[in-house]
C-alpha cells in the first residue's frame, strides 16, 4: 500500500490568558490592595517555540507520531498561585489526522511548566492544522 504524506500546518491557538484573584475573578467589595496590588497576574499559556515542543512537520497515512507541548503557569503571587484541573486538547482542523486521546489532563499546575503528549496518526492525504488549547 502506497503511503501519502500529510503536510501539517501547525497553528497553535494561544490559550486563555486571565487574571485571577483568590476567591474568584470578580473585583471584591472588600478591597485588599495592601496584599494584592494591581500588578498581580496569572496566565495559563502554551509556550510556542519552546525547545521541549515536538511538532512533526509531516506524517504519512497510517503512520503514528508524537506531539508534545509545554504548558506554563506564570504568576506574580507568592501564594494562591497553583492552577487546578488543567487540561490540554489537541484536535485536527481538517480531519486528516486522528488524535488517540484528544484531551490530556495535567491536573495541578504550580508556577512553572509541565508537558502534554499525544499520539497522532495520519488517516488521509492533505494539508491539516493542529489546534491546541488549554483550560483550567
Amino acid at each position: 500500500m502506497r503511503k501519502y504524506s500529510i503536510c501539517l500546518i501547525l497553528a497553535l491557538i494561544a490559550v486563555m490568558a486571565f487574571v485571577m484573584s483568590p476567591g474568584g475573578q470578580a473585583r471584591s467589595s472588600n478591597p485588599c490592595s495592601a496584599c494584592h496590588s494591581s500588578s498581580r497576574f496569572q496566565y495559563l499559556d502554551i509556550l510556542e517555540g519552546n525547545p521541549g515542543n515536538v511538532l512533526p512537520s509531516s506524517i504519512a497515512v497510517g503512520e503514528t507520531k508524537s506531539v508534545t507541548m509545554v504548558v506554563q503557569n506564570q504568576c506574580s503571587a507568592l501564594t494562591y498561585n497553583t492552577l487546578t484541573g488543567v487540561s490540554v486538547t489537541l484536535a485536527s482542523q481538517s480531519g486528516h489526522i486522528k488524535v488517540s486521546t484528544p484531551t490530556v489532563s495535567i491536573g495541578t499546575l504550580p508556577v512553572g511548566t509541565k508537558t502534554a503528549t499525544w499520539q497522532i496518526t495520519g488517516v488521509s492525504a492533505g494539508s491539516d492544522t493542529l489546534l491546541i488549547t488549554a483550560r483550567e
